[in-house]
């Protein structure tokens, strides 16, 4: 997971472990409205892990006022999209179905780079 609050991570890392049992669960530390910090998290992924099975992009961000990161960029459409889009580029060497191929995970795969990609918003 990679989560911006530590305390919050590690509580949320137990709720999965008390209601799947799975405790490979890990924590990743990142600011997902920083592209540097979106960066570091796909150099520890893609140095821990070979292959990535599933990705699951789950960042989401309203804000009362308008407000910039300090990449420049406003900042809910850095983490509800381009962080999202970074990280997906960042780790798609581990993403490719060169092992296994599956038919529908490359449909599936396919048509999730489809809806990355729309017009930009005027």
């Amino acid at each position: 997971m990679i989560c911006r609050n530590e305390q919050r991570a590690r509580n949320a890392r137990q709720d999965i472990i008390e209601n799947t049992g799975n405790t490979g669960v890990q924590i990743i530390i990142a600011d997902l409205s920083v592209q540097c910090d979106v960066r570091s998290a796909a150099d520890k992924i893609n140095h821990q892990f070979d292959q990535i099975n599933i990705l699951i992009n789950n960042s989401g961000l309203i804000t009362n006022e308008r407000e910039e990161t300090i990449d420049g960029i406003e900042k809910t459409l850095a983490v509800n999209h381009l962080a999202p889009f970074l990280l997906t580029n960042l780790l798609w060497d581990s993403l490719q179905l060169t092992e296994n191929y599956s038919p529908m995970r490359a449909y599936g795969i396919s048509k999730l780079c489809n809806i990355m990609v729309y017009p930009r918003a005027g």
